[in-house]
């Protein structure tokens, strides 16, 4: 696993970027300064009559393990919006009244190159269960677990096991 170096300047080309400061990297010929900022995560806890829906990863990290449905956040969304679309690609579901319930720092290799991720967790409550339609590059099957049934030490995310638990003591 490699922490994020840069090498080349984007704006200038020369090999000799620097890591100045935590996130921030700096080109020794022009001062072109980048920032590597933490990206923006969303996860959505659906429940529907005492049942939670899990999905399994179809692809690395954490290929085949249990997870729930999100991703991350596109340029010019906000969290919600962001889940939304993502549960709606995902589950091919529109769910749009999401709570806000709490966020995580949490790290994302992803082909060997560490993220910083901070992810947050929304909940909903659906009335009856959905006809799922599932994108197979991203979701092996969806899984629905009975509140009794759940341990969220099963999710591949250890931001999401501590938030899951944080969530389900306080509900």
């Amino acid at each position: 696993m490699q922490e994020f170096s840069p090498t080349y300047c984007p704006q200038c080309g020369a090999a000799s970027f620097a890591c100045k400061q935590g996130t921030c990297y700096v080109c020794t010929s022009c001062q072109f300064e980048y920032f590597h900022n933490t990206a923006a995560a969303v996860a959505g806890l659906i429940e529907c009559n005492g049942e939670y829906l899990l999905t399994r990863r179809a692809k690395e990290p954490g290929k085949n393990s249990l997870d729930l449905p999100g991703g991350f956040i596109d340029p010019k969304e906000s969290l919600e919006q962001g889940l939304s679309r993502e549960v709606f690609e995902e589950l091919g579901i529109h769910v749009e009244h999401w709570q806000y319930f709490a966020s995580a720092p949490n790290q994302y290799l992803y082909k060997n190159v560490r993220y910083n991720t901070l992810d947050t967790l929304f909940g909903c409550s659906l009335s009856q269960k959905p006809t799922l339609q599932l994108e197979q590059a991203e979701i092996l099957e969806a899984v629905w677990v009975s509140r009794d049934d759940f341990d969220p030490q099963i999710l591949f995310f250890d931001s999401l096991k501590r938030l899951a638990k944080q969530y389900l003591a306080a509900n």
